[in-house]
């Protein structure tokens, strides 16, 4: 559901997390990734979004940090990171 969400609203994510800068976090349901997306544009500051299927949860974050790659070891490949539009 979630991807097919991002592909037709034409969102771009990858999988993976980001490290540093976080600006808070909100449970997204029923919003989902997209929501997620439509948060962080909404947030002047916020430059990353990441959505966890694991919680429904989306974290948003700031210009400083860095990227994590979508590792199935650490659960990664269940998050989908995003930035601003």
């Amino acid at each position: 559901m979630t991807i097919e969400q991002l592909k037709s609203s034409g969102i771009s994510w990858r999988h993976g997390a980001w490290e540093y800068g976080g600006r808070g976090g909100q449970p997204m349901w029923p919003g989902g990734a997209p929501g997620c997306r439509d948060a962080c544009n909404k947030d002047p500051g916020c430059y990353h979004w990441v959505f966890d299927c694991k919680d429904w949860g989306c974290k948003l974050y700031s210009n400083g940090g860095y990227e994590e790659d979508g590792s199935k070891q650490f659960g990664r490949d269940y998050c989908f990171l995003g930035d601003i539009d």
